[in-house]
């Protein structure tokens, strides 16, 4: 009888420290949030209207000339883009001109300039085969 009871005793204060646990537990608050999936078409962008400026001060290209920035017009622009980098691509290096900003805008269209992002980035040698290259995202 004794042993029923003492394990009676043990079960229940098992329980009561269990139970006691759960009292003291932090409660947990979760923001409603949203998921899905869907899909959706993405289209690039037009990039027209290329002018570049030029720089004499880069004595280390050939000709003396180089390119220190570009600007652009990217359609449409009723989606106007919130990020917009270009680079260009010459003598098979990429020349960073990534400092980009909106200077214009109309219905469909946006003008973007771009520079060096800094005096210490190097600028781009002129010649035939030099590429620009822009990415843009909304």
């Amino acid at each position: 009888m004794f042993r029923l009871t003492r394990r009676l005793a043990l079960i229940g204060g098992a329980a009561a420290i269990a139970t006691a646990g759960f009292a003291f537990m932090a409660e947990n608050t979760v923001p409603t949030t949203n998921a899905g999936q869907g899909t959706g078409s993405i289209t690039g962008y037009t990039v027209a209207g290329v002018h570049y400026s030029e720089a004499t001060s880069d004595v280390t290209t050939p000709s003396g000339w180089a390119i220190n920035g570009v600007t652009f017009t990217l359609y449409p622009g009723n989606a106007p883009a919130g990020n917009v980098h270009a680079y260009i691509l010459a003598q098979g290096h990429y020349f960073d001109l990534s400092s980009c900003s909106q200077i214009a805008s109309g219905s469909g269209w946006a003008t973007y300039s771009c520079s060096r992002s800094s005096n210490t980035s190097p600028e781009a040698p002129m010649g035939p085969s030099v590429q620009l290259e822009v990415t843009a995202a909304q």
